[in-house]
């Protein structure tokens, strides 16, 4: 089969892939630039269907709802590997926290520590 068949089957919609968090889950987003914005934009649509779902970010580009609506806390919560203006803002309402790390090894110590349930960029 050509991989671009293959690739087709395999796409679906930012609605549907938010559908696919669960309670307790971990996910990794991409860092920075490679932030998966839209899954982000959309993950507070599932709030009511989870608990405790902690997404690692790394200098987050822009505000997401998930982590600075007060309703939110219990449901998500951010941890940054390294805090942008977004992050402090999700900080001051106790909806992140700060990983401690060494920049260069984030990614492999994270790893070695916890496998993400999802990872998304």
């Amino acid at each position: 089969m050509d991989y671009r068949e293959e690739y087709k089957k395999k796409l679906i919609t930012v609605e549907e892939a938010v559908e696919k968090v669960k309670s307790n889950y971990e996910i990794i987003v991409g860092t920075a630039g490679a932030e998966a914005i839209g899954f982000l934009d959309h993950l507070h649509l599932v709030k009511d269907k989870v608990e405790n779902v902690s997404v690692v970010t790394c200098l987050s580009q822009v505000p997401h709802k998930c982590f600075t609506d007060p309703s939110m806390k219990g449901h998500f919560h951010a941890k940054s590997i390294f805090f942008g203006p977004a992050d402090r803002q999700a900080y001051k309402l106790g909806l992140c926290s700060y990983i401690p790390n060494h920049l260069h090894f984030a990614g492999r110590k994270r790893l070695d520590f916890k496998t993400p349930d999802i990872f998304v960029a």
